[in-house]
């Protein structure tokens, strides 16, 4: 039937009325884009030309109150912005609105959030960002060896730790993520080091989603009544998966964080160069001991004496710090937070005065800095660390230790000037500068208990007004705190500016960051304000032990790590031919690695002199590759395969250079013989190149012969069990 012109006009209008608004297109140069509609939700996902299925409609910002989880949600959303897309929501029923900026950059998109209560009362938030994509057969990696099939149904995580901010119990460790599709899809999330938040990474209800568990309260300053977060979304080799995201985490990390010069070799820690050098040793090494170290620190008060000797053989030296106040007392425990406090007041100036770090300095009321910093918990306790139970024989006990974890934010009271000098931050600073001054040979200063301090929540409200990052909540609670990471991050940056700019003692200085297990907090942003990361060895090598270097190396981009055998690793290490193996596995692992190991009381215990004597050309051999392999730099995409997967490998440095490493960790029983084919072209090697290339860690260097297979260049190595092996390429 014919349609009159009226009615084509009102069929146009029909037309037009019902079909969907056009979305904002926001894109990379390097072919990732996001389609959004103007009520902000996905309209599509692009990677390299090819389209994603969305799996259902949920997607972009999502918010959940912790309180209140099952209040339902009615978001009012305006798009204020086209270019770049900004879109205003506000949801009425949780008293709460906010703010949404997506920015295309050359390889990456920036999504800034931010979201304001107006009910005027403290907030528990889970502010999650949503992208449904992802298909089963699809994978999600959970670390950098471990991929997940994606099945319909299922959800995934994340190497993650347990944690007290938070709904879920869980932080991840790693800040970016990995979805791995057919075709050159893969797609990555990430927390950037800028904006560090207490966050998860999952694969849930097939969507990739980032949650960022926040609060706000009416006491900031910076955020008041805020929270904000950013995330970035980046493409990444699907076939190289969570170690594709990793290079590309580090080339975006390294715009802000820069990587600085130092030596390589083993640190010398609590011991010194004339303590581990002697006759004996060095005949059993081929060198002095203390040749094969790059760095010196001690937990007493610097010694000028010292630092002169370890600078004379090219080793610089480290002061110390901690922003944890031992308090060392006898027989009594506090009862109440208000016994605690009374304890440290009536206790705290003698004590302290005798007992507490050099670095606190020379002045007194040490008693009002803790009370003036001192983090606390849920029920007005402050936060104790190491709190030691009660010995049931009381005469055993010859003292007691209370571990203050301060908050050593710079800022802290800075609108109260006649209290601020007396904070820890502001305590520590100038006692650093006593210290720089007073040695200026020193090269820096390592921070102890790295992890005991960044993991507790400080819920003193007297500080939130101080902040400069957004309030996290406590996951039992869900009151409002700072985790106790954060104050460090703040205290970091101060330093780390003085250190790059300043004309004073601070200038030129490096940050050492120590810790035990490193791997029980998510640390990658304290990791990039450091220059030097030091961790003590794991006793025994398990699967837990391997992920958690995975772990270390892929959020330490183009940073110093060092392995050492602290008291534990030197307990279980057993006498005689038993602790050779020992030993020479711990070596073994961290030549993988690239990780210098310092033995630290093994050089000085007498029971492991004997292992010296018999290993001594073995463990400088091990010693001085994984010097060798630090100051090459890990590469976290190796461009190789083993035709055994109980195999893994390893790359050092680049083709460009003149010579690169493989390394291989065999975790067999047996001995076997491998073949590693590396790809050259994305080597950057000439098809058909002349190569040298020979084995480092076998008694005799062995040569090692290379073939071609088109693109493919091949080698073959013989692995005896359980062991290391270094393969050394030339042009």
């Amino acid at each position: 039937m014919p349609v009159s012109p009226k009615e084509s006009v009102l069929l146009i209008l029909l037309i037009l009325l019902v079909r969907p608004a056009a979305a904002d297109v926001v894109q990379t140069e390097d072919g990732l884009s996001l389609g959004l509609l103007p009520d902000g939700r996905i309209e599509h996902v692009e990677i390299g030309g090819r389209r994603l299925g969305l799996n259902h409609l949920t997607s972009g910002l999502q918010i959940r109150d912790a309180h209140h989880p099952d209040v339902p949600l009615e978001f009012e959303v305006q798009q204020v912005l086209k270019n770049p897309p900004v879109f205003r929501l506000r949801i009425s029923s949780l008293f709460l609105k906010g703010a949404i900026r997506y920015t295309p950059a050359r390889d990456f998109i920036a999504v800034d959030f931010e979201v304001e209560d107006e009910s005027g009362l403290e907030r528990a938030l889970d502010v999650s960002y949503v992208l449904p994509v992802g298909q089963p057969g699809w994978g999600w990696w959970e670390g950098l060896q471990t991929l997940q099939v994606i099945e319909n149904g299922h959800d995934y995580g994340m190497y993650s730790v347990a944690a007290e901010a938070g709904s879920s119990g869980n932080l991840s460790l790693y800040p970016f993520c990995a979805l791995s599709g057919p075709d050159d899809q893969g797609l990555s999330l990430a927390v950037p080091a800028t904006h560090p938040r207490c966050s998860e990474l999952r694969y849930q209800n097939n969507s990739v989603i980032a949650i960022f568990y926040l609060a706000t309260s009416p006491e900031t300053r910076r955020f008041v009544k805020k929270a904000s977060g950013q995330l970035l979304l980046y493409r990444h080799d699907p076939v190289w998966g969570l170690r594709d995201a990793a290079r590309r985490y580090a080339e975006l990390a390294s715009r802000y964080f820069e990587s600085r010069a130092l030596p390589k070799g083993a640190a010398l820690y609590d011991v010194t160069a004339g303590e581990i050098d002697g006759e004996g040793r060095e005949k059993a090494l081929g060198v002095r001991p203390s040749s094969l170290h790059g760095f010196h620190v001690s937990t007493t008060a610097p010694s000028s004496d010292r630092i002169r000797l370890h600078q004379a053989l090219g080793i610089p030296s480290f002061g110390s710090f901690s922003p944890i106040a031992r308090l060392r007392y006898f027989f009594v425990y506090p009862e109440s937070p208000a016994h605690a406090e009374d304890l440290l007041t009536r206790v705290a100036d003698p004590v302290l005065q005798g007992e507490i770090q050099p670095y606190w300095g020379p002045r007194p009321d040490i008693s009002k800095v803790v009370k003036l910093s001192w983090a606390k918990m849920a029920v007005g306790w402050p936060v104790l660390v190491g709190f030691q139970p009660d010995l049931p024989d009381k005469r055993a006990i010859t003292q007691r230790e209370l571990g203050f974890l301060l908050n050593v934010d710079p800022d802290l009271l800075d609108d109260r000037p006649e209290e601020a000098a007396f904070t820890a931050g502001q305590r520590l600073l100038a006692a650093l500068h006593s210290t720089f001054e007073a040695h200026p040979l020193l090269a820096g200063i390592c921070l102890h208990d790295a992890v005991r301090s960044s993991r507790p929540l400080n819920l003193n409200q007297a500080h939130f007004r101080y902040a400069d990052f957004p309030l996290t909540y406590e996951n039992r609670s869900r009151r409002a705190g700072i985790l106790g990471q954060f104050s460090l991050l703040e205290f970091l940056n101060e330093m780390r500016r003085r250190f790059l700019s300043s004309d004073g003692p601070f200038r030129g200085k490096f940050i050492w960051i120590h810790g035990i297990r490193l791997e029980d907090a998510p640390l990658s942003a304290l990791f990039l304000r450091s220059d030097l990361i030091s961790f003590e060895v794991q006793p025994v090598i398990s699967p837990a032990v391997l992920d958690s270097y995975d772990w270390l190396r892929a959020v330490t981009p183009s940073r110093r790590l060092l392995a050492i055998v602290g008291p534990d690793a030197l307990q279980a290490a057993p006498a005689g031919e038993g602790g050779d193996q020992t030993v020479l596995s711990w070596l073994h692992l961290h030549t993988f690695f690239g990780i210098p190991l310092s033995l630290g009381p093994l050089w000085l215990s007498p029971e492991f002199q004997p292992v010296i004597a018999r290993s001594g050309t073995e463990i400088r051999r091990h010693l001085t590759l994984q010097a060798d392999l630090q100051a090459a730099g890990w590469a976290p995409v190796t461009e190789a395969d083993c035709n055994d997967p109980a195999v893994r490998v390893e790359r050092y440095g680049e083709w460009r250079t003149g010579v690169f490493y493989y390394t291989l960790w065999s975790a067999r029983a047996d001995a076997a013989r491998v073949r590693i084919e590396a790809d050259a072209p994305r080597l950057g090697i000439p098809r058909g190149a002349e190569l040298k290339a020979r084995e480092l860690v076998a008694e005799e260097t062995s040569k090692l012969d290379t073939r071609w297979e088109g693109d493919r260049l091949l080698l073959e190595v013989a692995l005896p069990p359980a062991s290391s092996r270094v393969i050394e390429i030339r042009r």
